[in-house]
């Protein structure tokens, strides 16, 4: 039985786990400090705002999490010799967060020069080609064969057995559900699943996998929907992808 996520945020072997992630990206921060948050090349490294999921740049830097890293809790208890250098400080650290372009950025008008400095041709031309669904195949007699005929809105699998998989045909595309679990929880659990050999199925294209909308989250749903379920490990359930991008729990 799986843990639901205020029980798993319970857990010491789990807050042990997420207290190592959350000390190791802030000593990142910490050593990022120094230069600015720029790497050897100059260029910006963003962090993660432990709390929301967001940009450190949006972070409450008062938080006691980023406490004397990105503030200082004692500041107006510092001596007035060392309160305005303090503040300095601080302010410097938030302006350092921030993308800031300082350099003018060079001017082009169209010439031969231009045509020198940038590429302007196209060598080749990506197109959009449309998904088709196979033919569907008929016998001897030019009867189409109905239980290996494939349209959008069929429920497919290659065979029923415990650790089956199943999909969605859905703009001419096959969308995985993550489990056959996930599958039996979803508004399709009722639809007939219709068992087809799997080349048929290999040649139908890959769609964006299905995640029910028993995960209110929307931004998680658009993640998980990335996922390549093909390499997941046998068993895997939606919890616990749910919670490999719960970063920070809480």
């Amino acid at each position: 039985m799986p843990y639901s996520k205020e029980e798993r945020n319970e857990l010491d072997f789990y807050k042990e786990f997420r207290d190592e992630l959350r000390n190791l990206h802030l000593r990142n921060i910490k050593e990022s400090i120094p230069n600015k948050f720029r790497n050897e090349n100059g260029v910006l490294q963003s962090f993660e705002d432990i709390l929301t999921g967001n940009g450190l740049e949006d972070a409450q830097v008062e938080a006691d999490i980023y406490r004397t890293i990105l503030s200082n809790p004692n500041l107006d208890a510092l001596p007035e010799s060392e309160k305005e250098e303090a503040r300095k400080y601080y302010d410097s650290i938030r302006e350092s967060i921030l993308t800031k372009q300082n350099d003018k950025l060079k001017q082009y008008v169209k010439s031969e020069i231009l045509n020198k400095t940038i590429d302007r041709g196209f060598s080749e031309l990506i197109q959009d080609v449309p998904s088709t669904l196979p033919e569907s195949p008929v016998d001897d007699e030019g009867n189409v064969i109905k239980n290996l005929e494939v349209k959008n809105g069929d429920i497919i699998t290659a065979r029923i057995e415990i650790n089956m998989r199943v999909w969605l045909i859905e703009n001419n595309k096959k969308r995985k559900f993550i489990t056959k679990e996930d599958f039996f929880s979803s508004r399709y659990r009722d639809s007939q699943v219709k068992v087809l050999p799997i080349k048929i199925i290999n040649s139908i294209d890959d769609g964006k996998i299905i995640v029910t909308e028993s995960i209110p989250n929307v931004d998680l749903r658009k993640k998980l929907e990335t996922i390549d379920t093909n390499n997941l490990p046998p068993y895997t359930t939606i919890d616990d992808l749910v919670n490999d991008y719960d970063y920070g729990g809480s």
